[in-house]
This record gives structure tokens, C-alpha cells and sequence, in this order.
């Protein structure tokens, strides 16, 4: 039998009784091809098994992740159903996650293993160029994505560092506020770019390759050691540049999603797939027509490597598929109290209950609400919310309940109107956290944003008209105090607590009559209610469940 017509659809030799087999030699040559026909049967099955499973956990990671998306922003959060918000809780740390690295990296990975396998079945004229060509665009897509998916996850921890920074207007002059104003909204495009470009050059090389050199004359030249040169090139790039600048660079980013954890046990598993890569390389001969199911003819020493990317494949995939599939129902308990699910400014049931920092934290509203109102959980839901990437939420809410305590206390606190020393804090308010792309801008309905816009326009226009004449600042304070518990305690920020809605506006010398704000029409805080309700849910449905968790 020809060893060049292997293929896994052959029929086994029967040895024991093939009258061909007159001596002991090729006796042993017959039981190789037929130990040689198994293996690449076994390897076929891999290649399809393989396909399927990283093709489906990868489409059913994006259909997570694209619903989780919907589930936040398609209409009011606190209109949700219960169901709704279960879903929302499982498919949270998804969406924190990124598209754009995860399925590069599977994309990666199916490249590279489906070619390390197939040349271990196929044998064609083309079988050299499988893999030469193959590995090697796999494995430089696959190390990509582990390098965006690092660079991605420090973005976002700086981002969300500076974006605290941000209420205080000083870090205006900061050179890193203005970094952040020119690349917080452009990383994954640049990225996106520069794959897509770096991409084409690879090909391009191939092709260029393959037409002036192995194909010159006709026939392929290629040679299988070429593969294994180039393997072994790229792996020993990853493990002595890539591993290195993961390891450090994100030695101080811990984050709420385990994503830097993912990226260091891929790193981990793949110290030791490098190692067996190498000794295999080394110790074991390259199959020949007399010795084909040795070693290297079972299992090559590539094979290693098809382990560290099906390790990466399984930390960023199916782990973070499996913790959306099994949810604790104490993490979908609500507050018994249903009315609270719709609870307002108005709500005034909370004022004699106790802070949360005398009582354990509960995954209910009214303990979101004593969090959010006491000054030392605020700075531990703040210092969250930076791992969780979701901190302009918190700096949101504070500010909103600072914009509460100007207004006196009464029976129906969401129709009173605000004074004018109070506008331009509305004003700042939402430019910062409301208008589409704003420094600080949070996850709401298109709905909500759009009833906001429409309100604040006459007073966006008005401070733009008299934006000459004033001037303006954000005290803020950081001491504690009760002094405003006669406020809903679900609605108060306590880091204000000494300070009195202070006049943010400061008439100049040149200011006149005709720019005072006696005549401006009237606003109250019923215009952002819509919006606290969604971002209070997106906190309370987010991050404040991992923060119970960690609690307990």
C-alpha cells in the first residue's frame, strides 16, 4: 500500500491475515498503516468536532452578549419585567467583556487548529502549504486579540480612573484628561484598523511568496520543517515578548469580570504546552514512510500549542457562558416590597431605616439606596465600579442627589422648581452625563435621553448666551454628616453634607440686566427622574449584586 494515498476514508489491513505480509518486516509495515489510518480517522473527527464546537459556543457567546445590549437599552429599565432583570444579572459581565477580542481570538483559534490538524490528515500537493500558512495567520490572529484584550482592559481601567477625576473641572488642564478626551471612544476602532491592515500585508507576503518562490515552477517546493521553523518562531515571539508585557501590564488591573485573571491562566497553561512543544521538537524524529505512527506521526508537537489556544478559547468563551447559565436565586431576589421597584424621589419610606454600614447588604433596592446615601459605601460602590467599568453610573447618581439637597423638603419634591442659582448645576449636569458622546455619558434609553434633551434645550442655548458673564464651580466635600435625613434616605448624597445648594453662578463686573435669570422658565428634577430610575437599575441589576456577593 502507498503511503502517499493515506487517508482516514481507507479501510483497515487486516495484518494477522494479509498473505502479502511474507516476513516479520513488513508485517510491522502493515500494523504502521494501520495504527497511521486510525490516527487520522481520530483527527478528522477533531477537525469537525472542533469546528462545531467553536463556531457554536462563539455564536451563542455573541447572541448572549447582543442580547445583554438590547436587555439594557431597548426601553425603560424599570419597566422591565423581573425575567427581564434575571436575564440582565446573567448576561452583565458579557457585555463588560467586548466583542472585538473575544471572537478574534476564536476566530484565531479555529484558523490555527483546524490546520495543525488537517495537515495530519490530508496528504495532497498542498498539505506543506496548510502548514506553513495556515498556523501562522492563526496564531498571529490569536496573539492579537490576547494583546487587545490586554491593552482594552488597562484602557478601561484608566478611562474609568480618570472619569472620577472628572467632576473635579481642575483635571481640564490635566494631560491625561486630554488623552482621555481623544481616545476614549476610538481604541477599538484604531485597533479594528490596524488588524484589518496588518492582516493584508500578511496575505499580501503570502501570496507573493507563493507565486515567485514555492509555486515559481509549477510544483511546490514547500517543506514541512518550514511549518514547524515558524511555529516555533511566533511561540517563542509570544512566550518571551507577549507573556511578559501581559504579566506587567496589567499588574495593577483587577478587575470585577476576571478578565486579567482569564489572560494569566492562558498564559500559565501555555508555559508548560511551550516547554512538551519544545522537547517534542527536539526528541522525536519526523515521520517517515518506515515510521509512521511514531511519536510525532501520532501526536506533533504543534498539537501543544492547539492546547493554549483552546485554553484561551475556554477562560474567554465557555467559563463566562457557564456563570450566566446558572444564577443563585438569592441573586434574583428583589425587595419584597414591589412598590419599591418604581420607587421615586417622592418615596419618603426609607428615612427611618438605618445606614447600610449597621446592617449586612442585602441584593433589594432599599439597600442600594442606603449605599448610595452613605458616605462610606458610596466611595466603596465608586472604587467598584472602576473594576466593573461602570463608574460614570455612581458619579451620575452623587451628583444628582447633590442637585437634590437645594431643594426644600416637601410632599411632592419632583414638580418643585428649581431655583436659579441651580440651573447651571442642571446644565453641567447634563452635558456631562446625558448629551450623546459626553464626557461622563451613561447607559439610558433612547427614549429617556430624548425627553431630557428636548427640556434642557432652551437652557443649554441660555448658558451659552450668557456663558460670558458667569462663572462657575462644583464645591465638592467629603465629609459625612446626617444633617438632611429629613431627605429620603435612598436619595441623599452624603458627599455633600455641610454644604448648603451653594450660588454656582457669580455675577461678573460686566453683567447687566438683561443676563440674570429671574425670566429663565422654570425647571425641576422630574426631568432627569426617567433617567435615575434607569441608571439606579443599571447599578442595582450590574454591579451592586457582585458587591453582595463579596460581602457575604
Amino acid at each position: 500500500m502507498s503511503t502517499d494515498l493515506l487517508n482516514p476514508f481507507l479501510p483497515l489491513p487486516d495484518c494477522a491475515n494479509s498473505i502479502d505480509n511474507a516476513n516479520d518486516l513488513e508485517t510491522a509495515f502493515c500494523n504502521d498503516i494501520h495504527r497511521k489510518i486510525i490516527v487520522l480517522r481520530v483527527y478528522l473527527a477533531l477537525i469537525i468536532l472542533n469546528s462545531i464546537f467553536i463556531i457554536t459556543t462563539t455564536g451563542y457567546y455573541i447572541y448572549r452578549n447582543i442580547s445583554a445590549k438590547w436587555t439594557q437599552t431597548s426601553e425603560p429599565t424599570i419597566h422591565l419585567t423581573d425575567q427581564i432583570i434575571s436575564k440582565q444579572w446573567q448576561t452583565y459581565s458579557l457585555k463588560k467583556r467586548g466583542l472585538f477580542g473575544t471572537v478574534l481570538g476564536a476566530l484565531g483559534h479555529l484558523v490555527f487548529s483546524t490546520s495543525v490538524l488537517l495537515y495530519q490528515v490530508v496528504a495532497v500537493s498542498f498539505t506543506c502549504e496548510i502548514y506553513l500558512w495556515g498556523p501562522l495567520i492563526g496564531f498571529y490572529i490569536w496573539m492579537y486579540a490576547i494583546i487587545w484584550r490586554t491593552l482594552r482592559l488597562h484602557l478601561l481601567f484608566r478611562l474609568n480612573q480618570l472619569q472620577q477625576r472628572f467632576t473635579d473641572h481642575t483635571i481640564s488642564e490635566d494631560k491625561e484628561y486630554q488623552w482621555f478626551i481623544q481616545h476614549r471612544q476610538r481604541a477599538t476602532k484604531y485597533h479594528l484598523c490596524m488588524f484589518l491592515l496588518s492582516v493584508t500585508i500578511l496575505a499580501i507576503v503570502i501570496v507573493i511568496s507563493e507565486v515567485t518562490s514555492i509555486r515559481a515552477h509549477g510544483s511546490s517546493r514547500c517543506q514541512f520543517y518550514w511549518g514547524n521553523y515558524v511555529i516555533m518562531g511566533m511561540v517563542i515571539f509570544f512566550f518571551l515578548a507577549v507573556v511578559p508585557f501581559i504579566v506587567w501590564y496589567l499588574r495593577n488591573d483587577a478587575d470585577a469580570h476576571g478578565i486579567r485573571r482569564e489572560l494569566w491562566a492562558t498564559v500559565s497553561v501555555g508555559v508548560p504546552c511551550f516547554i512538551m512543544c519544545i522537547i517534542w521538537q527536539i526528541l522525536f524524529k519526523y515521520p517517515s514512510k518506515f515510521n509512521l505512527a511514531g511519536v510525532r506521526g501520532i501526536f506533533g508537537p504543534s498539537n501543544w500549542i492547539i492546547i493554549l489556544t483552546m485554553t484561551s478559547h475556554v477562560m474567554s468563551v465557555i467559563l463566562p457562558l457557564f456563570k450566566t447559565l446558572s444564577i443563585d436565586n438569592q441573586a434574583r431576589r428583589v425587595s419584597s416590597n414591589k412598590d419599591s421597584l418604581n420607587s421615586t424621589v417622592s418615596d419618603d419610606g426609607y428615612s427611618s431605616t438605618p445606614t447600610i454600614s449597621a446592617q449586612k447588604l442585602e441584593l433589594t433596592t432599599e439597600s442600594l439606596h442606603h449605599a448610595l446615601a452613605d458616605p462610606h459605601m458610596l466611595r466603596v460602590l465608586q472604587t467598584w465600579a472602576v473594576k466593573d467599568f461602570s463608574v460614570e453610573n455612581i458619579l451620575f447618581y452623587d451628583r444628582y442627589l447633590h442637585l437634590l439637597q437645594g431643594v426644600q423638603p416637601n410632599n411632592n419634591i419632583l414638580d418643585t422648581p428649581l431655583g436659579a442659582d441651580q440651573i447651571p448645576e442642571v446644565v453641567d449636569l447634563y452635558n456631562t452625563f446625558i448629551v450623546e458622546n459626553s464626557p461622563l455619558q451613561v447607559n439610558i434609553s433612547h427614549k429617556a435621553r430624548s425627553a431630557i434633551d428636548a427640556i434642557m434645550e432652551p437652557f443649554v442655548y441660555q448658558k451659552r448666551i450668557k456663558h460670558t458673564s458667569f462663572k462657575y464651580d462644583l464645591p465638592l466635600s467629603t465629609s459625612g454628616d446626617d444633617s438632611y435625613e429629613h431627605f429620603p434616605l435612598g436619595l441623599i448624597s452624603s458627599t455633600l453634607p455641610y454644604s448648603k445648594p451653594s450660588r454656582l453662578f457669580t455675577e461678573s463686573s460686566l453683567s447687566v440686566a438683561s443676563t440674570r435669570l429671574v425670566d429663565a422658565p422654570t425647571i425641576t428634577l422630574k426631568v432627569f427622574e426617567e433617567a435615575r430610575a434607569e441608571v439606579f437599575w443599571n447599578i442595582f441589576s450590574g454591579l451592586f449584586p457582585k458587591i453582595v456577593a463579596a460581602s457575604d
